[in-house]
């Protein structure tokens, strides 16, 4: 009797059926912990540097940023602070503007007795008002007083003497009416004429 060629059974490949994770017909792969040890140190190994290779471009990216600005002449930056104070400026003037506009039109509606100057101001039409060149406000007191034609309750009137409660309800009506007419006009709706 000739021996057989017969494999032990612990590297027999298992047949079809016999475990769950061979279904698919690829023959599983067996590793011993030491074969899987060596093999995760082979990986590990690859990638071993990465943290280094980032510090590295990390430090390549800033020395180009360094190399980069130390090569922007004088004029460059003095442009770049000229545009930004440029910017800086034409802000200010603006706020200053409306400033101007809004002091002047509060103070001629206190001059012609309003309720409240500051519901005057967001109501009126600033379209006939103007600031020169010197600053002066022209126009406000022709504002103010097409306003107070046009809606006369925003006017006290020296007929009746005016009580802390009538105040408190015709202030909240006018600021009310401001801010409903202030939202139509920026929205380019009609003004509320109550």
């Amino acid at each position: 009797m000739e021996p057989k060629d017969e494999k032990p059974k612990d590297l027999e490949q298992p047949k079809d059926g016999d475990d769950p994770e061979t279904k698919s017909g690829e023959p599983q792969v067996i590793m011993t912990p030491a074969q899987l040890e060596a093999r995760l140190a082979r990986e590990r190994a690859k990638y071993a540097d990465y943290g280094d290779v980032k510090k590295e471009r990390d430090a390549l990216k800033k020395q180009a940023q360094e190399r980069e600005d130390a090569e922007k002449s004088e004029l460059e930056k003095l442009q770049g602070a000229l545009s930004t104070a440029q910017a800086e400026r034409e802000e200010l003037a603006g706020r200053l503007q409306d400033t101007l506009l809004r002091t002047a039109i509060e103070r001629e509606a206190a001059k012609a007795n309003f309720h409240d100057p500051a519901v005057a101001f967001a109501l009126v039409d600033l379209t006939e008002v103007e600031i020169d060149e010197n600053g002066d406000v022209t126009g406000a007191d022709k504002a103010v007083k097409a306003l107070a034609k046009a809606q006369s309750y925003l006017v006290k009137t020296a007929d009746k003497p005016e009580t802390d409660a009538d105040r408190g309800k015709t202030t909240k009506a006018i600021t009310d009416l401001a801010r409903r007419n202030e939202l139509r006009r920026r929205s380019g709706l009609p003004e509320i004429m109550e």
